[in-house]
């Protein structure tokens, strides 16, 4: 789920702790998974992770700041995300993306090739 609604934005958040950057962001996107629809049971969190991860990614290499903010498997934070968002039962929201332009710069990050790393 895209969520681009201010209003949307500022209840998200509410929907933990960690969440309290949600109304400065550009974009919330809501990742969500339904075991029903796996082979094999438990994938569907190996699935998601990797989604999220992907997005993190993309995120960086076009000069945005994104934010990994995880829902599942605490019981209340899923629960606030369903009512929130009027999500089905069978979906389980298992992770906030909150993406925008960071607020501050983080420098140049140096990046070590695994082969330097012996």
């Amino acid at each position: 789920m895209v969520i681009k609604n201010k209003t949307k934005l500022a209840q998200l958040s509410e929907a933990s702790p960690y969440a309290k950057m949600t109304p400065e962001a550009a974009v919330v996107i809501v990742v969500c998974g339904d075991p029903k629809l796996e082979r094999h049971r438990g994938f569907w969190v190996q699935d998601c992770s990797a989604a999220v991860e992907n997005i993190l990614l993309e995120a960086e290499s076009l000069g945005l700041g994104a934010v990994w903010l995880e829902m599942y498997p605490v019981d209340e934070r899923v629960e606030f995300l369903r009512h929130a968002l009027n999500i089905p039962d069978q979906i389980i929201p298992f992770a906030v993306i909150a993406v925008g332009h960071p607020a501050e710069s983080k420098g140049e990050v140096k990046k070590k090739m695994l082969d330097n790393l012996k």
